[in-house]
């Protein structure tokens, strides 16, 4: 990072380049056809809210749906588009009521982390994916989703790729609709016995979430923003994939994960906004490490789900108090732009 940046501090303002593919389409056909229809009343964070919830029951209608219930399909469908609809339009009705503000912000990108994370779960849930590989698709996807806001963080771009959450949601809706129209054909069942589509979709899906790890390294390279930083943060989300390696349950640390990037999301967020350019992962993450630590040294002193379930633990408690002070900040810096405003 070069010194003028170090001097000025993270920027406040950011300038956003959305390439997402289906954008233009989804606008096009329902997402503005939408906000002006929605009443002045309802507040953005509420909408920004519900879509989260929504996305979260995506994923126990798809554990309904693999366990008998075949309706959980439709009704998994069903919340992920909600969840992509509510989460692409609160912006726009914010803007549209001039109620846009720091809060606003700070939920809508520091709880999609835990909605993004919903997305890759039910994703491992209908193609019934292994441990192993589930989690670290849901390790690529917390550190992805998490670089994505560290370039915003370090320079002041926010770029969301060509294939992002839009056209993710998108094609995971359509794997579920044909699961329940094929009646759940094996092809679209991840198993070790041969190669098969879900093995296909789930290998393609590996390998963009890493490929999409680069572009924001180098794009902050040329601001002068080294990637070292992102150690740490590699080092604590792949941490996780110890549990499956150990035999563990892959629900668990795939949730845990997904929380973990929305917490360092949630403290860059905080960080831009005092214009800090402080570490974007705390010394207490290291507390996320030792559970994993003690499932691979002390195997026999617990088991490995009772290891996994401490971390997710602590990465609830540290998820929490980042999203209480986040919010009582953001309220805090809203009140004083509207007592600004006014006077």
């Amino acid at each position: 990072m070069n010194v003028e940046r170090k001097n000025q501090g993270a920027p406040v303002e950011y300038k956003v380049d959305d390439q997402e593919l289906l954008l233009g389409f989804y606008k096009t056909v329902l997402w503005n056809r939408m906000v002006p229809r929605i009443p002045r009343a309802i507040s953005p964070n509420s909408i920004t809210i519900t879509g989260q919830i929504m996305g979260l029951l995506a994923v126990v209608f798809a554990w309904l749906a693999v366990n008998g219930n075949p309706v959980g399909y439709v009704l998994s469908a069903l919340s992920l588009l909600t969840y992509l609809t509510f989460d692409n339009i609160d912006g726009a009705h914010a803007r549209r009521t001039g109620r846009c503000s720091p809060l606003g912000e700070f939920l809508d990108h520091g709880l999609d982390g835990i909605a993004s994370g919903a997305v890759l779960l039910t994703t491992g849930l209908v193609l019934r994916v292994d441990p192993i590989p589930l989690v670290l698709l849901c390790v690529l996807g917390a550190v992805g989703f998490s670089m994505v806001f560290w370039e915003q963080y370090r320079t002041g771009h926010l770029v969301i790729p060509k294939v992002s959450s839009t056209e993710g949601v998108t094609f995971l809706i359509v794997i579920e609709l044909v699961l329940l129209a094929a009646g759940d054909p094996a092809t679209l069942q991840f198993s070790q016995s041969g190669f098969n589509v879900a093995h296909a979709v789930i290998i393609a899906t590996l390998v963009g979430y890493a490929a999409a790890l680069a572009p924001p390294i180098v794009r902050a390279a040329q601001h002068g923003v080294k990637p070292w930083e992102l150690i740490p943060l590699a080092l604590v989300a792949g941490s996780f994939a110890a549990y499956p390696v150990m035999g563990g349950n892959a629900i668990i640390p795939a949730i845990a994960v997904g929380m973990l990037g929305a917490d360092v999301v949630c403290r860059m967020i905080v960080k831009r906004h005092r214009r800090e350019t402080g570490a974007i992962v705390s010394k207490l993450h290291a507390l996320v490490v030792l559970p994993a630590i003690g499932a691979v040294a002390a195997p026999n002193a617990w088991t490995v789900n009772g290891w996994s379930a401490l971390a997710l633990i602590v990465v609830s408690a540290l998820y929490a108090r980042t999203l209480y002070r986040g919010v009582t900040e953001m309220l805090a810096r809203g009140n004083a732009r509207a007592t600004a405003t006014a006077s």
